[in-house]
């Protein structure tokens, strides 16, 4: 009803600033949380990569709307805000998001501003609109992006940017993978297990990554890459895609899920029995195997949002089978089977 009386989809002529010529679908993410709803807009976006074949062009704009409506915080216009942004960070890595189609935002109190100077923006719920430009409508929207705004290209335009962002990646690959190979490290992991990555079961990858950290304890990793290595409670989230959105729309959720468990201890245990921190595993076995700088990249993405979301209370450690960083002497202590996340979560001490 609200898309209609809007003007966000309709015909020339009707009142309103009308925006699309239709709106391809309306998908409700269920989370109270604003990590939890990011992990939601994420398996929405990975699920219109897969569908993306069955998008017809057109020549006018469509969208598919993400409505948001359990969570509390987001009613707040500037969480909406830090959530597209985390989108908007996150798309600098992903092939189609930014590319393909882009982000647009719908607020009750969008830019906080009287719902009369933009009603097809002031929608009932939050919500993202993912925005497939239509080839009559060329000129860009300044409300796209808070902070980059990046243009639909042509179907052939946008072919070449994917290879070309295949290519950097092969290249990246050459130029890292020999950071492991040195015969000094004490703690270098057997890359069989990265050769043999189409047979690689949750288990092997479990006890091969169980086995490197015990090791790295024994030689006495004492920096604070394996400070956290003791904890007890691993949660596991290991995953074979190579689709970013999905890679994105896995780590999120595993993010949600220790949130979730974090929050439980804190309301269960007294201050004197919570321990510090949890933490939950997150490993690829085909994404990155041969790639540390797209894989920091990558961690630096999750990092930086989830550090300003939480405010500092979760956090990430990345590791990785060619690892190199400032301080050489701890660098083989990174270095671990395959690509892996560790995401902390700081229980709260008080009372």
């Amino acid at each position: 009803m609200w898309c209609q009386s809007s003007g966000l989809v309709g015909t020339e002529g009707e009142e309103g600033d009308v925006l699309y010529e239709k709106v391809l679908g309306t998908k409700v993410c269920r989370s109270r949380s604003i990590v939890g709803c990011i992990a939601l807009v994420w398996r929405q976006i990975s699920n219109v990569v897969e569908e993306l074949h069955r998008i017809p062009a057109s020549q006018s704009n469509q969208t598919i709307l993400l409505a948001l409506p359990d969570c509390d915080d987001l009613y707040q216009y500037h969480n909406l805000v830090t959530l597209q942004a985390t989108m908007i960070k996150g798309s600098e890595m992903c092939n189609h998001l930014g590319t393909v189609f882009d982000m647009r935002l719908h607020h009750p109190k969008y830019k906080n501003a009287p719902r009369l100077l933009d009603p097809a923006r002031h929608s009932p719920f939050p919500c993202i609109g993912l925005h497939f430009e239509g080839k009559s409508n060329a000129k860009e929207d300044s409300g796209l992006q808070s902070r980059r705004v990046r243009r639909r290209l042509p179907v052939g335009e946008a072919a070449n940017d994917v290879r070309l962002k295949e290519s950097r990646s092969k290249l990246e690959i050459l130029f890292n993978s020999p950071a492991a190979t040195s015969f000094e490290d004490t703690v270098a992991v057997d890359h069989d297990i990265q050769r043999n990555d189409n047979n690689l079961s949750t288990r092997s990858v479990r006890i091969a990554t169980e086995r490197w950290m015990s090791l790295s304890l024994f030689e006495g990793a004492a920096d604070k890459a394996l400070r956290y290595a003791g904890t007890e409670g691993y949660r596991w989230t290991i995953t074979k895609s190579i689709a970013v959105e999905e890679i994105y729309s896995d780590i999120w959720l595993a993010i949600a899920t220790l949130q979730e468990a974090g929050a439980q201890l804190e309301q269960r245990l007294s201050p004197a029995e919570r321990p510090e921190v949890i933490t939950s595993m997150f490993i690829t076995i085909k994404y990155c195997a041969y790639n540390a700088n797209t894989w920091r990249k990558f961690a630096i993405s999750v990092n930086g949002a989830l550090k300003r979301i939480t405010n500092g209370q979760m956090f990430v450690e990345v590791f990785h089978p060619e690892y190199t960083g400032k301080q050489v002497s701890s660098d083989g202590f990174r270095r671990s089977p395959l690509p892996t996340i560790q995401i902390c979560y700081r229980l709260n001490q008080q009372p």
